[in-house]
């Protein structure tokens, strides 16, 4: 079995987030920040590096370092509101377990449930505490066989809207062309700029492109970044819906839903028919890692 950090398919732009690993198997995320500088695979090979939900707990690493075996972090909630305090300076004043300052002056409670809870209600009613207590496991991290094992989709929709837009003209007011290594006709991909994720992934963009050519088919038919859709299945906001993933190649990924097929929502205690696999080469995951 293909190992590759389960992490990887998770995260997000935002850092925080997004978000997405095996199941989400492929969609590998940016907002490098509060997911923690790391961008997760997901559903379709997403970039999503800035999103918040990647203030879900997670290993730092610098570009030089090269993770050889799988680390995972437990944070309390305290550590991990200080995380993303720190994660997002120019937005957050001060963060604890009960609630965020912003720098508007506004506040954001934290907890609305009680921590304990299956994470299949998680997932459908999330909290700031249930997204950023979600523990990403960085490196060659074993394939995982449950979808709620999934670091990024537990994300608080109301913490994103407030850093990337309360609505679709909010956020597109932000957007810029990020230039992609693609074959497609429309060679870039557009997310938003804030909180550096254009930037970003930039940078992965140039890293991908040095890459060896045999490695340029997981990545150089991406399926576009900003979409102002809902997650498949239910009526929660994408990532996409604020610019901050890009789904890199869907020709390449497995997503645990294309067993559902239309059907909606989220079905509880459901496990996949299929083993689990992922096709995305750790090269890759690992630029976005990084």
């Amino acid at each position: 079995m293909q190992r590759v950090p389960l992490a990887t398919r998770a995260a997000a732009i935002q850092g925080a987030t997004l978000a997405e690993n095996p199941y989400l198997a492929q969609r590998m995320r940016i907002d490098c920040r509060t997911m923690s500088n790391h961008l997760p695979i997901t559903r379709r090979g997403f970039i999503t590096g800035a999103l918040a939900a990647r203030a879900s707990t997670h290993a730092s690493a610098s570009p030089q370092y090269r993770i050889t075996g799988c680390t995972q972090h437990y944070p309390t909630l305290r550590q991990a509101m200080k995380r993303l305090q720190m994660t997002y300076p120019d937005l957050i004043s001060a963060a604890n377990e009960r609630v965020v300052q912003w720098k508007d002056g506004s506040e954001m409670p934290v907890n609305l449930f009680p921590t304990e809870r299956p994470v299949s209600e998680k997932i459908r009613d999330p909290d700031l505490a249930s997204q950023v207590l979600q523990v990403y496991p960085q490196g060659t991290c074993s394939m995982p066989t449950d979808p709620d094992a999934d670091p990024g989709r537990i994300r608080y929709a109301p913490f994103f809207a407030k850093m990337y837009g309360e609505d679709h003209a909010a956020v597109a007011r932000n957007l810029v062309r990020v230039p992609w290594p693609s074959i497609a006709r429309a060679p870039f991909v557009q997310v938003t700029k804030i909180n550096g994720v254009a930037d970003r992934l930039t940078q992965i963009a140039n890293k991908l492109a040095a890459l060896p050519k045999a490695l340029h088919t997981y990545f150089d038919n991406p399926a576009g970044g900003f979409n102002a859709r809902p997650i498949a299945g239910t009526q929660r906001p994408s990532a996409h819906a604020f610019g901050i993933a890009v789904d890199i190649n869907t020709n390449h990924s497995n997503y645990w839903r294309d067993e559902l097929k239309d059907e909606p929502g989220e079905p509880t205690n459901w496990k996949p028919k299929a083993v689990p696999k992922n096709r995305i080469p750790y090269e890759i995951v690992e630029i976005f890692e990084h």
